[in-house]
């Protein structure tokens, strides 16, 4: 009885929470086409029934037309705004790890370790040595990149996604079977 009465309040809440946004949308789109429903009667004197809807129509189109053209051939060339450029290097670093990386342990001192990623490059010139992103934690795309001898660094297997949500969640999402033994 209790689990009956429980999903039918919920029911209810997600309804209702539901179409307040529809109301709050509705809202917001009847004050930005109100003005321009104004306008257009004071300059070009047209006031019949249904301007409103003509009027909401030509906004969501204008709206839709312009996330189109953001789609296309302005976000080849949005690099030059800032924070573009930041967010396409994040994603190509995220495809690169999950294709070719390697999580791997670097000695800090002692008997403190970091945990890092790789993809077991080593930069031209420099065969001893191999570059190490090591994350900070809980913003896993800031962090330290280390230069780290080859016979430093420790492979580690494990589910990959597992160990991102262990990184960002600074160690307290902790599950066995992070790192199988």
């Amino acid at each position: 009885m209790k689990k009956k009465i429980k999903s039918i309040f919920i029911s209810g809440l997600i309804v209702m929470i539901i179409l307040g946004l529809l109301y709050k949308i509705a809202m917001f789109v009847i004050n930005i086409t109100q003005p321009i429903k104004v306008l257009l009667t004071r300059w070009f004197n047209w006031n019949f029934p249904g301007l409103e809807i003509l009027v909401t129509i030509a906004v969501i189109f204008i709206i839709g037309l312009f996330v189109n053209l953001c789609k296309g051939k302005l976000w080849q060339k949005a690099g030059k705004i800032p924070g573009i450029r930041e967010i396409k290097a994040i994603r190509a670093t995220t495809e690169k790890l999950v294709k070719e990386g390697q999580v791997v342990k670097i000695p800090l001192f002692g008997p403190i370790s970091v945990i890092g990623f790789t993809d077991a490059n080593s930069l031209s010139g420099d065969e001893e040595n191999i570059l190490v992103f090591a994350p900070n934690s809980p913003l896993v795309f800031t962090g330290w990149m280390v230069l780290v001898p080859r016979d430093k660094i420790t492979p580690v297997t494990g589910n990959l996604k597992r160990i991102i949500t262990l990184i960002v969640s600074g160690g307290l999402l902790v599950s066995d079977s992070v790192f199988p033994k």
